[in-house]
């Protein structure tokens, strides 16, 4: 199942691209699919799926987005939204 999210908020797309890839990379759950300037994509470490990737993270000029294909959607969500308020960031999470 598939469940495709916009993230919300006053901060610039692009830089927050740029945290929640930190994000993802802080924890020992996901690893590297593919990264670019635009989009970036990640597994579960111990991802059985077919998928490419499990998560994949992008920005254009409608925001940021993320695509979680397999696993914990709620489990991300939750690492990456207490990561954004200890810096002060405070996002809306709408699910598409």
């Amino acid at each position: 199942m598939s469940y495709q999210y916009h993230i919300v908020t006053n901060f610039d797309s692009h830089e927050l691209f740029n945290i929640v890839i930190s994000v993802v990379h802080s924890s020992s759950d996901y690893i590297d699919t593919f990264l670019n300037t635009e989009s970036a994509g990640f597994k579960y470490k111990n991802s059985e799926s077919s998928w490419g990737s499990d998560i994949e993270l992008y920005f254009n000029n409608d925001g940021l987005f993320l695509d979680v294909h397999a696993g914990n959607a709620k489990k991300l969500l939750a690492l990456i939204d207490n990561y954004l308020k200890k810096r002060n960031i405070l996002i809306e999470v709408e699910e598409l």
